[in-house]
């Protein structure tokens, strides 16, 4: 159905399938947000400025630091290129605090993200993934545009314990 939307132009349906996507394992959605933020494009409703810096632009940074550096460029670069003024604004200015000694994205609100950081400290990678299970009831979404905590992708210690079966899983829980 959100393909469908998207096909009409409705510009909501490609943030959450782009969202929706992430989670299922597939990066193949990335160049939506390209064209969706791109300079000259009017997004048919408000972007959540939140939810953007605080979930997707970490996770698109890390998509950039993992992908290869040739044949094609990443989804941040060419924001940073070709995104509207204030999208750069939004990404200049979460490069900068990156840059900071001891920055760490947040997994989403504070029950959340202190759940998570708890499971990444004292469990071993077997037990890990039916805590952090039980730890998504206590997520909550920033917004009506926020659909999943991208934010898990970005440590590599929670990106690996989601497989898209599990992203599925995610995806279908009840949450907070």
């Amino acid at each position: 159905m959100l393909k469908e939307a998207s096909r009409f132009g409705r510009d909501r349906a490609d943030l959450l399938l782009f969202q929706m996507s992430a989670m299922l394992g597939h990066t193949d959605q990335d160049n939506r947000l390209d064209h969706l933020l791109g300079r000259g494009h009017h997004l048919s409703w408000p972007l959540d400025e939140a939810l953007f810096t605080a979930e997707i632009l970490p996770f698109l940074f890390v998509q950039h630091q993992r992908s290869r550096h040739w044949g094609t460029e990443s989804t941040v670069t060419g924001l940073m290129k070709r995104g509207s003024d204030r999208v750069q604004q939004l990404i200049a200015d979460y490069r900068k605090r990156s840059a900071e000694p001891g920055f760490q994205p947040r997994f989403g609100n504070p029950e959340f993200d202190t759940a998570v950081r708890a499971i990444l400290t004292n469990s071993s990678p077997d037990d890990a993934w039916p805590l952090l299970h039980d730890a998504i009831s206590t997520w909550q979404p920033m917004s009506d545009d926020h659909l999943a905590p991208l934010t898990l992708l970005t440590d590599p210690r929670t990106a690996r314990l989601i497989t898209p079966e599990r992203g599925r899983e995610i995806l279908s829980m009840r949450r907070g």
